[in-house]
């Protein structure tokens, strides 16, 4: 996310004086003149429900900052649970591996101002990938983050308990034919989600690590720069078993960058797969949570993809997602 060339500033639309006039206040918060600041559109997502908008702050002289504003939805809470979880993560952890620092936040207008994290998101460094070594220093480096984050807020180990994630794959199977059009290759979806209810309870009871939930550990929320990775846009600030967030990442990354494995009924081919594992500290490539997770979390993504026309990038990601899924069946 934090890579992305500079957007224009006509982009903010009706949202421009507000942006210019609250990273303005945040940056005098902090001591600075914000006319020592040129500011760039770094990413933004407005609908009829969401309005957020990334800035970049390039100084002139000194460390270039990035301000982010959530217009809507208006949810401070939920806001400043993300805020204090990055918080949290900051102070925890320690270069090369970290996360941007908090310089000020405003719960109430849903602002935050933090340092600048140069490099690529994993996404953006595994799509750029050029060889095989470097998809595997990437898939390292993103382990790593996640192991050394988990590890910072580590709880006792804990038997899994299923009952929870099949209750909610058992809702999507009894609103099925209510969402049945909405859903693409919806008797294929189907199929794959009966299974999986039949199949799931084997993995209650397997040991899982316990830490600190991201909440939304995609593969645009760490960056990997020269020298540091970072994790970015924290939204819980809660302990969970440590499947959730790394599913999340798995099949993010996996569908939308490195596709469909070679050969064999994993997530990654072997090379790609200890290369992640090594890097988080502990494989968890065999544990039977994680492996539900994991065709858990590709159910999630497939109903996700909307219906109707994609774009080569969206059709790319729906493939992968139901190659990944027949694959994950067959384990």
């Amino acid at each position: 996310m934090l890579t992305l060339p500079a957007m224009l500033i006509s982009d903010m639309g009706p949202y421009r004086s507000a942006l210019r006039e609250s990273w303005h206040h945040a940056v005098r918060e902090i001591g600075l003149d914000p006319t020592d600041f040129k500011s760039s559109l770094l990413w933004k997502r407005v609908d009829s429900n969401r309005a957020r908008f990334i800035l970049k702050l390039a100084r002139r002289s000194g460390p270039d900052l990035v301000f982010k504003r959530v217009f809507k939805p208006e949810q401070s809470d939920s806001f400043l649970t993300g805020i204090t979880a990055q918080r949290r993560v900051c102070e925890a952890l320690s270069d090369p591996l970290t996360a941007p620092k908090v310089l000020t936040y405003s719960k109430d207008n849903q602002t935050v101002l933090m340092d600048h994290v140069p490099g690529k998101t994993a996404h953006d460094a595994l799509f750029d990938a050029r060889s095989r070594e470097e998809e595997i220093r990437i898939l390292h480096l993103s382990g790593q983050w996640i192991g050394v984050f988990h590890q910072a807020f580590a709880e006792p180990a804990r038997r899994f308990q299923t009952r929870f994630i099949l209750k909610h794959m058992q809702n999507r199977l009894d609103a099925f034919d209510q969402s049945a059009k909405t859903i693409r290759h919806s008797d294929q979806y189907l199929k794959i989600l009966t299974a999986l209810l039949k199949t799931g309870d084997e993995a209650d009871g397997a040991e899982l690590p316990v830490g600190l939930n991201h909440g939304d550990l995609h593969s645009k929320n760490i960056i990997v720069g020269a020298g540091r990775v970072s994790g970015i846009d924290f939204q819980n600030n809660h302990s969970s078993p440590a499947c959730y967030d790394l599913a999340r990442f798995l099949v993010d990354a996996t569908a939308r960058t490195i596709g469909a494995p070679s050969t064999g009924q994993a997530l990654l081919d072997p090379d790609l797969s200890d290369a992640f594992w090594d890097g988080y500290g502990t494989n968890l490539a065999n544990n039977p949570a994680m492996s539900l997770m994991l065709k858990v979390r590709l159910l999630e993504d497939w109903i996700a993809i909307p219906q109707g026309r994609l774009n080569r990038m969206q059709r790319a990601r729906f493939d992968n997602v139901v190659s990944l899924s027949n694959v994950l069946q067959t384990s």
